[in-house]
């Protein structure tokens, strides 16, 4: 116990100066362990870029991207007059399937490839212009702002996309 008000005093700023020590040093251990989280976390994206860019440019990615807008164009080509309620819930989910399975290649090449390599490519422009209209289309419809209005002028761009098989 301190003898003295200033001894108490001189006890509380050492006590206070090595408090101020460990915390000094805790930060400078923090910020050692951030670096590595830092480093690590850029050596992990860089792998994983590598491996989605292979990934996107392989055959195999490119044409389940084709089968998948041979079947959007299956789905709005089988819209038709006075067609059942079934047929037309069953054409709004494939819709809404394949928007999402297009929006996700679409972020998975602009992740892979970086954005300014993606819209060098004018083909990728066009796609991007298309899934963006396709999920402005979807949030019109759904919020009921935009009437459906059957197959809509931004569905049928989407048909356009079958132009990628002759690319």
């Amino acid at each position: 116990m301190p003898t003295s008000e200033t001894e108490s005093v001189n006890h509380e700023n050492v006590a206070g100066t090595e408090l101020e020590d460990l915390t000094c040093c805790a930060r400078v251990g923090h910020r050692i362990s951030k670096s590595k989280f830092s480093r690590y976390w850029r050596r992990w994206n860089r792998f994983c870029r590598r491996k989605c860019r292979a990934g996107v440019k392989s055959s195999v990615f490119y044409w389940l991207v084709i089968f998948l807008v041979f079947l959007n164009t299956l789905t709005i080509a089988s819209e038709h007059y006075n067609q059942p309620d079934w047929l037309t819930l069953v054409q709004d989910t494939a819709n809404k399937v394949l928007l999402a399975l297009f929006t996700g290649e679409m972020l998975l090449k602009m992740y892979s490839l970086g954005l300014q390599a993606y819209f060098v490519s004018l083909f990728n422009r066009f796609d991007c212009f298309i899934v963006c209209g396709g999920i402005l289309e979807t949030i019109l419809v759904e919020t009921k702002i935009m009437s459906p209005l059957g197959i809509s002028v931004l569905r049928c761009v989407r048909l356009l996309r079958i132009f990628k098989i002759t690319r």
